[in-house]
């Protein structure tokens, strides 16, 4: 099985990176397993590719849902949600705060800097 990985933490010219994963190893999981599962394997260790291994900060597609990777687990966003992401992109150190909700209405001010 394949899945998507939108490498929005750092923003490498690979913006989507496909993740291979045998479809006797994800048979019978949970969607935290899988997603678990497509993590380990967005790892340059596992899947060797010439820009970085899914961090946090990236987004997962999982059956038409998006999951950002957060520092531990990870967080459902909308599709509206996820239609924003290249206008904030890179996301990595905002991934890494739940004080900061860069889906917020509100503007919100990093360093002096309007994002939203």
């Amino acid at each position: 099985m394949k899945y998507k990985a939108y490498m929005t933490a750092f923003k490498t010219k690979a913006d989507i990176r496909v993740i291979e994963i045998p479809n006797e190893a994800i048979k019978e999981k949970s969607q935290d397993q899988v997603l678990e599962l497509i993590y380990k394997h967005g790892q340059n260790d596992f899947q060797p590719m010439p820009y970085p291994s899914i961090s946090v900060g990236d987004i997962i597609e999982l059956e038409g849902l998006y999951f950002m990777v957060r520092p531990f687990g990870f967080s459902e966003i909308s599709k509206e949600e996820f239609a924003k992401v290249d206008k904030f992109a890179p996301l990595g150190s905002l991934a890494y705060t739940d004080r900061v909700n860069i889906f917020e209405t509100n503007p919100i001010m990093i360093k002096g800097i309007e994002v939203l």
